[in-house]
């Protein structure tokens, strides 16, 4: 794998320009020149960066983790609820709505769901291509799956 692919690969997983020109032995300007080339050419390093942090799968454990401290939050909230002032029990409730749309937001995303049916039809295309030894539409799916992504997310 060449630089441009390495440094792009370590941006996604959440590596800062830095790191990545450090562990690859590279200069700052060259890492953002792979960034700013691929920009050019439709693929947004900081997009797929934020569909591989809001990965489903990912987020589907992140929610039910979530969802159980927040209930247990809430449940703990409610013993102290009665005892106080109404006030306090309007923004306690309020505190707890507010964070369970935010995690909901997350799952309502276009972006993410759109990232998530660009993938599986990928996944299935490989199969098939696989399935039928056309080496040639694996190789070219492989190599142009972030393109692949970042174009069926802008539509």
């Amino acid at each position: 794998m060449n630089n441009h692919q390495q440094s792009k690969n370590l941006f996604i997983k959440g590596n800062s320009i830095t790191t990545i020109a450090d562990l690859l032995g590279l200069s700052r300007t060259s890492v953002y020149s792979y960034k700013n080339t691929d920009l050019a050419n439709g693929i947004d390093w900081n997009e797929l960066k934020f569909l591989k942090a809001t990965d489903s799968a990912d987020a589907q454990k992140n929610e039910e983790d979530f969802v159980a401290l927040l209930i247990h939050s809430f449940e703990k909230a409610l013993d102290q609820l009665n005892q106080s002032e109404p006030d306090v029990q309007i923004e306690t409730i309020a505190k707890h709505i507010a964070v369970y749309y935010k995690l909901k937001q997350q799952r309502d995303n276009v972006k993410v769901n759109k990232a998530d049916i660009a993938k599986l039809v990928l996944t299935e295309l490989s199969g098939v291509a696989l399935a039928k030894e056309c080496t040639a539409v694996i190789r070219f799916l492989s190599d142009h799956a972030d393109e692949i992504v970042s174009t069926v997310i802008k539509k």
